[in-house]
């Protein structure tokens, strides 16, 4: 080893159990090189990892914020579709505290509201009023019948029982006579319905409703108002699909409603 100008270091390996080794003798300067250039290698490394470890983190964060992002958006969705059935639900519950509260304008000739507890199922008598059949528009208003009653078999087109009376939805339905409820459901065809018994061996037939108001067993009054229209069921449009059955057999209803109706 030389002076400190020219100091230098001698490093020697010696493999173990072995008779020969290596050496390597450095000065100053290659020292200083070495060592830089180990803090360089470490540095360089140091940089590499972090911006690997960053890069990561950043795609961790854009994966985190697009889920949260796309949560947001589902829940909008939910939130627009819950707002869409709060309104539909607050224009039923207005149609129904109007038909409950009563409407100006109102008389008991165009509402009969159902009775506040259900009377048990009683035999139904005839009423002679409207049509001699005693049967009388089942709405509250006129409408238009856009299908006529059709008797199906051989030769005919498919059949159609009943008369079908466009309205828009939520209008009164009235029982056509006085009666007893004897079958309220909800049918893939019918969609909301009701079926009323009346005297001389009459039925009526209310269906594609929005709403009911009365339950298997009741009583009904002519002209109480026992659903309001809708287009549930088998429906394209708004309308009361009105049947009419005597002795079991399908009858044209435009036969029995009063005259102009």
């Amino acid at each position: 080893m030389s002076g400190p100008r020219g100091a230098s270091w001698t490093v020697v390996l010696l493999r173990r159990g072995g008779m020969t080794s290596r050496s390597w003798q450095l000065g100053r300067r290659r020292l200083l090189l070495v060592g830089g250039g180990l803090v360089l290698g470490l540095l360089v490394l140091g940089g590499g990892a972090g911006y690997v470890w960053g890069a990561h983190a950043r795609s961790a964060a854009e994966a985190r914020l697009e889920a949260r992002v796309e949560s947001f958006d589902r829940d909008r969705a939910k939130i627009v579709a819950l707002a869409a059935r709060l309104d539909s639900v607050a224009g039923a519950y207005d149609r129904l505290r109007r038909v409950m509260g009563g409407a100006e304008g109102r008389s008991d000739e165009d509402v009969n509201l159902p009775p506040a507890t259900p009377e048990e199922e009683t035999p139904a008598p005839s009423v002679a009023r409207g049509a001699p059949s005693g049967l009388d528009w089942p709405l509250a208003q006129r409408g238009f019948v856009t299908r006529v009653h059709q008797e199906g078999g051989a030769g005919a087109s498919e059949g159609h029982p009943g008369m079908d009376i466009a309205v828009p939805t939520g209008s009164y339905v009235r029982a056509a006579a006085r009666g007893v409820v004897s079958e309220v459901g909800d049918d893939p065809v019918y969609g909301h319905y009701v079926r009323v018994r009346h005297g001389g061996g009459i039925v009526t037939l209310y269906a594609h409703n929005l709403w009911l108001f009365v339950a298997r067993g009741d009583s009904v009054e002519q002209d109480e108002v026992i659903a309001l229209s809708g287009s549930s069921g088998r429906s394209t449009a708004p309308h009361l699909h009105f049947e009419v059955t005597r002795n079991g057999r399908s009858v044209d209803p435009a036969r029995l409603l009063p005259p102009g109706d």
